[in-house]
């Protein structure tokens, strides 16, 4: 139990320290980070890159 007890100290800081940090950031780069965080570029790059195979074409 004492482990179980430690890591959730450990998390709660680390989400605490998270929290000031981006509390800290100014607003075009909180937006940014979040930005970053959710991968959206990537994603809009993955998306723009899919091409039609054919695989769903009927006949």
């Amino acid at each position: 139990m004492e482990s179980i007890e430690i890591a959730k100290i450990e998390d709660l800081t680390f989400l605490a320290e998270q929290r000031k940090r981006i509390m800290l950031m100014g607003h075009k780069e909180a937006l940014l980070e979040l930005i970053k965080v959710h991968k959206i570029d990537s994603k809009i790059k993955i998306i723009t890159s899919i091409t039609d195979n054919g695989l769903f074409t009927i006949n």
